[in-house]
């Protein structure tokens, strides 16, 4: 019952945060109806990101272009997306040193969906 209970505070947790930051998303980009010129150089955009505490036991590490999710648990860390390949996922642990977790904590990889740019680093 115990794990039972944890999961679904975990799932409850990603859930909120998919739905607050596409809420947030989508008011930012409202304004904007074609796509912007640039949009190719935009996607492939490796530029790193602060590691970023976003609340809670949630974090955001990753590029301009695509970012992974670090929920720490009492039972580990759950990353939530992989980026695209073993450089990313390198640039995974290195912000996740870099926000105090230990990548050895590392528990499970939640892919959530079958684009590489969510999957590729996984491997790794």
């Amino acid at each position: 019952m115990y794990y039972i209970a944890k999961a679904k505070n975990i799932l409850f947790t990603f859930f909120c945060c998919c739905i607050l930051l596409s809420n947030v998303a989508y008011a930012q980009d409202k304004s904007q109806i074609a796509p912007p010129p640039n949009l190719p150089s935009e996607l492939f955009d490796n530029t790193p990101l602060t590691p970023t505490k976003v609340f809670d036991n949630l974090y955001c590490i990753g590029t301009k272009s695509v970012v992974a999710w670090a929920l720490q648990t009492s039972d580990g860390i759950i990353l939530i997306d992989s980026m695209w390949d073993n450089n990313d996922a390198q640039l995974i642990i290195d912000g996740m040193e870099k926000l105090g977790l230990n990548p050895q904590d590392l528990k499970y990889i939640l892919i959530s969906h079958g684009h590489g740019d969510h999957y590729g680093g996984a491997q790794y």
